[in-house]
């Protein structure tokens, strides 16, 4: 199950030094390549394992998903990366890997697929229940879809989240009974739910 949490000062600075230090070496590491890395960290973990990493929220601009409140002073000491769990750090690897031979521009324009930034007002924060919306390893069931109308009463049938097997793989009834996932699903497309393509690392 998905959890909603602050941000966690101790993680963000662990999960920022460790993407930094990793990144030695890649002639494309950038600050705009940070951010991104920290959103697709972030989301990510709350869909694999069960919440974001630092808690950021992270709003809607022209250069993709932007985390809200990023640290505004250096780290000056190594934090402890023992706040980080072997899980975590094991997901930061992948999407380190993933993304290595992209530029911060390249990683900029992947995010702009995402579900959640496309159904998103700029300068509006990015649910991150959308994260459940367009995965399409697992195709939303009927009792998912028929536990979603349950929960939110004088829908009806008008909400439509890949039930063909295309759009979405909602792992938890509670993260599709979102708000936020029917607010999300209601202003995109049926051509962009179904077809939206976008990797997650873990």
């Amino acid at each position: 199950m998905t959890r909603n949490q602050g941000t966690d000062n101790r993680k963000v600075k662990a999960l920022v030094f460790y993407l930094v230090s990793r990144s030695k070496g890649d002639p494309r590491f950038s600050a705009a390549k940070l951010n991104k890395l920290l959103f697709y960290c972030d989301f990510t973990a709350y869909r694999r394992l069960g919440g974001a990493i630092t808690g950021y929220s992270y709003q809607k601009s022209l250069l993709g998903p932007i985390p809200n409140g990023m640290l505004s002073t250096p780290i000056e000491r190594a934090p402890e990366v023992s706040v980080l769990s072997a899980e975590e750090l094991d997901l930061a690897d992948r999407i380190l890997a993933e993304l290595w031979d992209h530029s911060g521009t390249e990683v900029s324009d992947l995010s702009h697929d995402f579900i959640g930034w496309k159904a998103a007002e700029f300068n509006e924060v990015i649910p991150y229940e959308t994260v459940f919306l367009g995965d399409p390893s697992t195709p939303v069931s009927e009792d998912e879809i028929e536990f979603c109308l349950q929960k939110s009463p004088g829908r009806g049938n008008s909400v439509s989240l890949g039930r063909d097997g295309g759009g979405g793989g909602i792992r938890t009834h509670e993260a599709l009974a979102s708000p936020a996932v029917f607010k999300t699903a209601e202003k995109v497309p049926e051509s962009v739910r179904v077809s939206t393509r976008i990797a997650w690392w873990a």
